[in-house]
């Protein structure tokens, strides 16, 4: 079902992977329910056109992924998404962006670009200095 879904909208962007997943709060969370995770991984070859260029292409996939989610319903049964960017480097996966919205403030038609996720999240996280990192070893590696 999801996992489908996820996987044909990788092969439309420039990702290497996506996944997904509804993960139930801890007992103690201040937001109980499931929440849907999403994880999607990237080439660290993506990076080469530098930090800015790499967060607005993240962006503009979360925008493209959560839309698509809420078109197909499956946030009915979760109380918010947290999409996250990976970069695998040397077997090791490093998140480098993050982003999270409460269900609730998702619209339940329209479109979902950049400009609302930016202005209706709850938390939004980029490990700048990762990517920088990152970018860093392509580098001395090239």
């Amino acid at each position: 079902m999801i996992g489908d879904f996820l996987r044909q909208l990788a092969q439309q962007g420039e990702m290497v992977a996506l996944s997904g997943d509804y993960i139930p709060a801890p007992p103690t969370s201040d937001c109980p329910g499931d929440h849907l995770f999403i994880n999607c991984h990237y080439s660290r070859d993506l990076l080469c056109d530098g930090v800015d260029a790499f967060l607005s292409l993240v962006r503009q996939e979360a925008a493209k992924v959560i839309s698509g989610v809420v078109a197909k319903g499956y946030t009915k049964k979760a109380e918010s998404i947290c999409y996250t960017a990976l970069i695998l480097e040397k077997g090791q996966l490093a998140w480098v962006y993050r982003y999270n919205i409460l269900t609730g403030a998702l619209p339940n038609t329209g479109p979902i670009d950049v400009e609302y996720l930016a202005s209706n999240a709850y938390s939004e996280h980029t490990e700048v200095s990762t990517m920088e990192a990152l970018l860093t070893n392509a580098g001395a590696a090239g």
